[in-house]
C-alpha cells in the first residue's frame, strides 16, 4: 500500500505559524491579518525552505491567486 505524503498542515518559523488549510498566519497563537496573495507567496517560500524560487515561479502562484 503506498502511502500518500502530504505536505503539514501548519508550518511553524519562529514565533510564527502558518495553517495552510486553513489560511491563516498567526503569532504566538494570534491571527496575523494577511491576505490572499501574500499568503500564497509565504507559503511557497516556507515549502521549499532553503531552495531558490524564482520570479516566474512566484508570478505563477500569484497569477493562480487570481483565478
Amino acid at each position: 500500500m503506498a502511502s500518500d505524503t502530504q505536505p503539514p498542515a501548519i508550518l511553524r518559523f519562529g514565533t510564527f505559524e502558518a495553517d495552510l488549510r486553513a489560511g491563516e498566519l498567526r503569532r504566538q497563537g494570534k491571527r496575523v491579518k494577511l491576505q490572499e496573495q501574500p499568503f500564497h507567496v509565504l507559503t511557497i517560500l516556507l515549502q521549499r525552505a532553503g531552495e531558490v524560487v524564482t520570479q516566474e515561479e512566484l508570478r505563477s502562484v500569484k497569477a493562480r491567486a487570481l483565478f
